[in-house]
C-alpha cells in the first residue's frame, strides 16, 4: 500500500473530482443574520481529518460559529503493518445541515423534521458508489454506512460515517495513481 497519507490523498482527490463532476449539492447553513434568504447549494467540503465524536461539541468555536457543511472528512481508524499483508480501515465522515424547519405537532409542540439524516445517508451512499468505481480497489470490498444521530445529535446537523478496509500484500508495489 502507499502511505497512509498517500491514500487518504488519493480518496480525496477522487471524490473530490466526482463530486464536481457530478455537480453534487447540498444545503448550507445560512450565514449569521441571513436565516431569511433562500435556501443555498453548495458542494459539500472534502478533507482530510476527523472529528471524534464521543466528545465532540458543535459549540464553542473560534468564530461562534460551526465549520461548513455540508463536508466530508477522508480518515483513517487503524492501519496494520504484518509480515504478509497490510490494511488500512478507512473512515469517512460526513455532515449535512437540514434545510427545513421544525414542524409543529399535537399541541403546537415543535419537533425536528428529522430529514437530514437522509441527507447525510445519501451523501455517503453517493461516496460509497464512486470508491466502488475507483480502479485500485477491490470490486468486493465491503463498506459499512452509520449514523451518529443518537450519539452527538446536534440538530439542525446530522453526521454519519462510511468505513472499509484496504489490503495489500506485505510489500507490494505502491498502487497506481489515479489521474
Amino acid at each position: 500500500m502507499k502511505s497512509i497519507q498517500g491514500e487518504l490523498e488519493t480518496i480525496r482527490d477522487y471524490l473530490a473530482a466526482k463530486i464536481k463532476d457530478n455537480d453534487f449539492r447540498m444545503a448550507r447553513p445560512p450565514e449569521e443574520g441571513d436565516e431569511e434568504s433562500p435556501l443555498k447549494l453548495v458542494r459539500p467540503k472534502i478533507a482530510i481529518g476527523s472529528i471524534p465524536h464521543d466528545n465532540f461539541s458543535l459549540y464553542y468555536t473560534a468564530d461562534e460559529r460551526f465549520f461548513q457543511a455540508p463536508y466530508l472528512l477522508i480518515g483513517y481508524e487503524n492501519a496494520r503493518f504484518g509480515p504478509d499483508d497490510e490494511e488500512l480501515n478507512i473512515l469517512i465522515q460526513g455532515c449535512a445541515y437540514t434545510a427545513v424547519n421544525y414542524e409543529m405537532g399535537e399541541d403546537d409542540i415543535a419537533f425536528p423534521d428529522n430529514e437530514g439524516i437522509l441527507d447525510v445517508t445519501e451523501m455517503l451512499e453517493r461516496i460509497m458508489t464512486w470508491c466502488r468505481e475507483i480502479p485500485t480497489f477491490p470490486v468486493m470490498m465491503e463498506y459499512q454506512i452509520g449514523s451518529y444521530s443518537t450519539q452527538a445529535y446536534t440538530y439542525p446537523y446530522n453526521f454519519g460515517y462510511l468505513t472499509f478496509k484496504l489490503e495489500t500484500s506485505a510489500g507490494a508495489l505502491p498502487r497506481t495513481a489515479l489521474f
